[in-house]
């Protein structure tokens, strides 16, 4: 440590003692070339201040920008692999280092590794290197704040350097460094040199629309939830569910991915169609201009979201042909670029996606303007609103026209009606009606029908009930009313009173 070699590092201040015993091990090097690197590294400083919040060594690390800015020496065959392989790591510390805090120390141990890796007798493969707790002394490194922390400073700055050395393996999927076990000495691995992002944007360059096209429903297809179960196999359809939000009841359509003429013929029919188009390989069709469907475009994305847009596509597509390890870091690399996308397209979707209903195209802001997506998406204070809420509340404002035309009486219910309360809400009011205890659920579904005086249930002021009645009577005395003549419709989609009331079956069965 430097406490044990004070005496040492006061003689040769400012060169740190190691320098020149890492200097000697450099097989191609000389002393005299020390002393001429030193000079020069030593003018360089010369005429700064001491600084007194951190050490200022010239440690073995410097020699590195030597060698880059010697023609000579990178002209050696060993200098130049070494050289390659220091390039890209330095490359993908400066572009995608996971803890940026730690850059300056990060960008200080590739350069020492690489001075390192020239000490080895001229063979550069061999397994040896310095541990992390050689690289904290010998390089003298430090990070601002360490003597601040509780404990012992030179154990909380070598935990900081092992933090370092395992982000720096993250950033490059393991790539190019390697740690021996045994010994946990770290050391360039210049057999580990596939460059996967290199890999990953060559690939990119040469990606059709088409696949871009898919990448991006990848990631619409993880914002709006939908699941793998599909309606209709090898279709990007599913049943869907929007609120009706002035009647608070959810109304069943189809999402599907792609353009109306691309879509199989969806059956049964459902109350609405919302669209997300192709953004690259634009589909040429004809908008009908259909009162059920809602077209969704992301218009212009830029730069940001087409580089994580194609570099999801490509690693995805390498993923599919390698095997093993390769595999693994390709597939890691898609879902970073798969998160990358999707927050952009969170962060921007209200200026980015245009929606387009009945021939009137507005941005998604545009749209929502004057209404509160927050309180319309029932969100608490700490509660954050995300890509699928917007896409239901603008698709719900959109079509609620639409929805009051097609089914003009249907009832206002006091609570939000769903798919997944339906059942419960409707067993509720029927046990009550048999003589169960009403809850506030049955109260809401009987004040909904319209079958409530008050606390007494009495169906003759429900419009829904007189219906029925009204059929009843025009069968004649002693008549009833057949299923087929009160439910109307295809399987799985059948209502009474289909044009007017639009009730569903299990609506009807408590009228």
């Amino acid at each position: 440590s430097m406490n044990e070699r004070m005496d040492e590092y006061v003689r040769l201040f400012p060169v740190h003692p190691d320098y020149l015993k890492t200097f000697e091990q450099i097989h191609f090097t000389e002393k005299r070339g020390a002393l001429k690197t030193i000079e020069a590294a030593m003018q360089a400083i010369l005429d700064q201040d001491v600084p007194t919040d951190r050490p200022q060594l010239i440690a073995y690390e410097s020699f590195w920008n030597t060698v880059k800015s010697n023609q000579v020496l990178r002209a050696d065959p060993n200098i130049k692999e070494v050289l390659r392989v220091s390039e890209v790591l330095e490359s993908r510390i400066q572009q995608a280092f996971t803890r940026p805090t730690y850059k300056p120390m990060a960008l200080r141990v590739i350069n020492g590794l690489a001075v390192h890796r020239l000490t080895t007798g001229g063979d550069i493969h061999v397994p040896i290197g310095p541990t992390a707790a050689e690289l904290r002394d010998s390089l003298c490194l430090f990070q601002p704040g360490v003597g601040d922390m509780p404990g012992e400073p030179a154990e909380n700055l070598l935990s900081m350097v092992q933090t370092v050395m395992r982000e720096v393996l993250k950033t490059v999927n393991g790539q190019f460094i390697s740690k021996a076990a045994d010994t946990e000495q770290y050391y360039l691995d210049l057999k580990k040199d596939v460059d996967y992002d290199a890999q990953i944007e060559k690939r990119a360059e040469a990606l059709s629309d088409d696949a871009l096209d898919r990448a991006y429903y990848s990631a619409i297809k993880a914002l709006m939830e939908c699941s793998d179960d599909l309606r209709y196999p090898g279709f990007q359809i599913w049943q869907y569910q929007i609120e009706w939000q002035e009647r608070r009841v959810e109304r069943l359509g189809y999402l599907f991915f792609g353009a109306p003429n691309d879509r199989p013929t969806a059956q049964p029919e459902r109350d609405f169609y919302i669209y997300f188009i192709q953004p690259f390989d634009k589909p040429r069709f004809t908008d009908s201009q259909q009162s059920d469907e809602v077209f969704f475009r992301l218009k212009s994305p830029d730069e940001d979201y087409r580089r994580h847009l194609s570099q999801y596509a490509a690693s995805l597509d390498l993923a599919s042909t390698a095997s093993g390890g390769a595999k693994a870091v390709y597939q890691s690399k898609a879902q970073d670029a798969l998160r990358g996308m999707s927050k952009w397209l969170q962060e921007k979707q209200l200026t980015a996606f245009e929606v387009t209903h009945q021939g009137k195209a507005k941005t998604l802001q545009d749209w929502a303007k004057g209404v509160s997506l927050r309180d319309r998406a029932r969100l608490g204070p700490e509660e954050k609103i995300n890509f699928r809420d917007i896409v239901n509340i603008v698709s719900g404002l959109v079509l609620s026209q639409h929805f009051a035309d097609i089914a003009p009486e249907y009832p206002k219910f006091p609570v939000l009606v769903t798919e997944a309360n339906r059942k419960s809400l409707i067993g509720a009011t029927l046990r009550a009606l048999s003589g169960g205890t009403r809850t506030k659920d049955a109260t809401a579904v009987l004040d909904a029908l319209e079958v409530l005086d008050g606390e007494r249930i009495d169906p003759v002021g429900s419009r829904y009930a007189q219906e029925v009645l009204t059929r009843l009577k025009a069968k004649g005395h002693g008549q009833v009313l057949n299923r087929n003549e009160l439910i109307t419709g295809a399987t799985d989609v059948e209502y009474f009173s289909p044009v007017k009331h639009r009730l569903e079956p299990d609506l009807l069965v408590v009228v």
